[in-house]
C-alpha cells in the first residue's frame, strides 16, 4: 500500500526478498525455466540484471516448453497431494509441478500425469533424485537428515551445518583425513587452525586441558559464541591445530548443531562453510553458492541467529588474549575474568589498512566514520561515484537513517548495532546478487558489538574509510 515513487527502498527490499526466494527454489527443486510473478512471465536469471518483476518474456511463446513452472497462486500444501485436479484447468493452482518430457499442452494434461510429479506427493527437496545437475545436496534439518549427516561425519565425510554464528563446514575432529577434506574444500591454508565444536561441556575436556579461568568462561558463555584456545590433548591431530600445541574449542548454541555433533558421537572441527576468499555464510544458499560441487551435503537450518563469527580468546596467555572480536562482546568476557589483552585483534585490524582482508566482497566496500553528519559525506560519495565513475552504489544504513538518503539505493541494517552485525554478511551477498558494485556502509559507535562491527568493516574494506 505504499507509493513506490515515494518509498523506493521498499521496492528494492521486495525485489531483493523475491530474488532470494527464487534462488532458493532453484537450488532446492532443480532447474526452473520461468516463473509467473505479478502478472507476467519472468526468467530467474534476469532478476539480477535490473529486469523488474512482471515483464513478459515474449520468447517463451516461440521457445521450448519449460520443465518447471511456479504458478501465481499456491495452495500451501492444503491439497493433500491431489494437485492434479488443478492441473486439468491450468498448469496448477498449487504452486510447483514437474513436467514430463514432451508434455506440451499444459491445459489438457490428465490429473494423473501431474499427481505423480507434484512436490506434495514426492518431496524433491530432501532427496538426491531431483538434483540431476548438482553434486551438492541441501537437506532440511530434520531428525532423519541429521542422522544421515552424522553418519557421513563418522565415515570421514564433510558436512555443512548451521550454528548460531555462521554456517560451519564440519568433519570428524579426530580423523586426520577427514579434516584434510575441510582444508581442500575451502582452499584454506594449512597454517590456519580449525575450531573444534562439541555437543556438551564435558566433551571439551576430551580434547583440551581446561584451566580455572577457562572453566569460568565455559560456565558463563557456553553454549554460545565464544571460542577458547586451550592446551590440546594428544588425540587431536596436528592438521586440526596447524601443528600448534593448542586447540580452539567452542560449544555452539544452536539446536541443529548440537544434535548433529551429539548424534555423530565425535567432536567436529569446523571453520566457516565458505571458500577462504568469501564472506562468512549465514544461510544454506550462501554455502551452496561457494561450495557447490565441493562438498556432498548442506544441512539447512535457516538463517543463523547471530550472523557473525564467534569471539576467540587465547587462554594460554597471561592475561588472556583476544584473537578475534566476534558475537560475544569483549567487555562481557572481561566482566567474568578481568582485563584481556586486545593487542592482537587491534594489530590484525590495523593491518587491514595495508593488507587485503582474508575475505573480501566482490563489490568494493567503503565505510564512514561514525558522527552526526556522516549521511552528508555518504551522499556526496555516492553521487560522485555514480556520476563520475559509473558505479552502481548501495548504502548500508540503520533503518532510522534511511530517509536521509532520499531516492538513493539503500539496504536497511536493522534498528541496533547487534542487528547491523547480524545482517552484515547477508547484505553483502544480497548486494552482489543484485549487481551493486560499490557498497557504502555507515559506521557505528565504538564499544560492545560496535567494536566487532568496525573490526569487520575495516577488514572487509581493506581500511577504506570516507
Amino acid at each position: 500500500n505504499y507509493d513506490v515513487q515515494e518509498h523506493p527502498e521498499l521496492w528494492e527490499e521486495y525485489v531483493r526478498f523475491t530474488h532470494r526466494q527464487i534462488r532458493e527454489l532453484c537450488t532446492r527443486y532443480g532447474q526452473i525455466d520461468v516463473l509467473w510473478l505479478d502478472g507476467g512471465w519472468v526468467r530467474p536469471d534476469n532478476l539480477g540484471q535490473d529486469i523488474r518483476l512482471g515483464e513478459i518474456v515474449e520468447e517463451l511463446r516461440a521457445g521450448p516448453q519449460p520443465q518447471m513452472i511456479v504458478c501465481e497462486r499456491t495452495c500451501g500444501g492444503d491439497c493433500g497431494g491431489d494437485c492434479g485436479k488443478h492441473a486439468q484447468r491450468r498448469v496448477s493452482d498449487c504452486g510447483v509441478h514437474y513436467r514430463k518430457a514432451g508434455d506440451k499442452n499444459e491445459q489438457t494434461q490428465s490429473a494423473s500425469v501431474y499427481k505423480s510429479t507434484c512436490i506434495h506427493t514426492k518431496d524433491y527437496r530432501h532427496t538426491t533424485e531431483g538434483y540431476t545437475n548438482m553434486d551438492t545436496v541441501i537437506l532440511e534439518a530434520n531428525e532423519e537428515n541429521i542422522a544421515k549427516c552424522a553418519e557421513l561425519l563418522r565415515r570421514g565425510e564433510v558436512v555443512a551445518f548451521p550454528t548460531e554464528t555462521v554456517y560451519g563446514l564440519g568433519a570428524n575432529a579426530l580423523d586426520e583425513k577427514a579434516a584434510a577434506k575441510v582444508f581442500k574444500a575451502k582452499g584454506r591454508p594449512a597454517t590456519n587452525p580449525l575450531i573444534i565444536h562439541v555437543a556438551d561441556k564435558a566433551q571439551i575436556d576430551t580434547v583440551a586441558v581446561v584451566s580455572d579461568d577457562a572453566r569460568k568462561l565455559i560456565d558463563a558463555f557456553m553454549p554460545g559464541a565464544l571460542t577458547l584456545v586451550l592446551p590440546k590433548r594428544g588425540n587431536v591431530p596436528d592438521i586440526v591445530t596447524a601443528g600448534y600445541d593448542t586447540v580452539a574449542v567452542r560449544m555452539p548454541d544452536h539446536k541443529v548443531a548440537l544434535e548433529l555433533i551429539k548424534e555423530a558421537g565425535v567432536p567436529v572441527c569446523a571453520p566457516s562453510a565458505n571458500t577462504s576468499a568469501r564472506p562468512s555464510p549465514t544461510r544454506a544458499m550462501h554455502v551452496y553458492d561457494d561450495l557447490k560441487g565441493k562438498i556432498p551435503v548442506i544441512l539447512d537450518g535457516g538463517m543463523c541467529p547471530l550472523g557473525l563469527e564467534s569471539t576467540i580468546v587465547d587462554m594460554t596467555q597471561t592475561p588472556p588474549k583476544v584473537l578475534r572480536a566476534g558475537a560475544v562482546a569483549i567487555d562481557e568476557v572481561e566482566k567474568v575474568i578481568g582485563d584481556l589483552d586486545t593487542e592482537k585483534e587491534m594489530v590484525d585490524t590495523l593491518a587491514a589498512l595495508k593488507i587485503p582482508a582474508g575475505y573480501v566482497p566482490k563489490a568494493e566496500l567503503v565505510f564512514s566514520a561514525f558522527y552526526d553528519n556522516m549521511s552528508d559525506v555518504i551522499n556526496k560519495y555516492y553521487d560522485s561515484n555514480k556520476l563520475t565513475h559509473g558505479a552502481r552504489p548501495v548504502i548500508f544504513c540503520m533503518n532510522f537513517n534511511m530517509p536521509k538518503y532520499g531516492n538513493r539505493n539503500v539496504m536497511p541494517m536493522g534498528e541496533s548495532v547487534a542487528e547491523y552485525a547480524k545482517l552484515l554478511f547477508e547484505r553483502i551477498r544480497e548486494a552482489e546478487n543484485l549487481g551493486y558494485n560499490l557498497i557504502i556502509a555507515e559506521g557505528v559507535p565504538m564499544g560492545g558489538m560496535g567494536t566487532t562491527v568496525l573490526s569487520r568493516l575495516i577488514k572487509l574494506s581493506g581500511g577504506k574509510v570516507i
